[in-house]
């Protein structure tokens, strides 16, 4: 079963910041994914293999 899928520009879907640097204590198993230069493919594709997440709570430390 294959899946329709819309492409867009990430800017379009997402708000961007950049400049966070996470502790990988502070990694979860579960919350708000951390998107990662690594995470962006050549096509500019994100793949979501090897995803790290932090909790909704450490995101908000960082909220500006």
């Amino acid at each position: 079963m294959g899946f329709d899928r819309e492409e867009f520009e990430l800017q379009d879907i997402a708000e961007l910041k950049g400049g966070f640097a996470f502790k990988s204590a502070d990694y979860t198993d579960g919350g708000m994914f951390v998107l990662r230069t690594l995470n962006i493919t050549d096509s500019g594709r994100i793949a979501r293999d090897g995803a790290t997440f932090v909790s909704e709570e450490k995101a908000k430390e960082f909220d500006r």
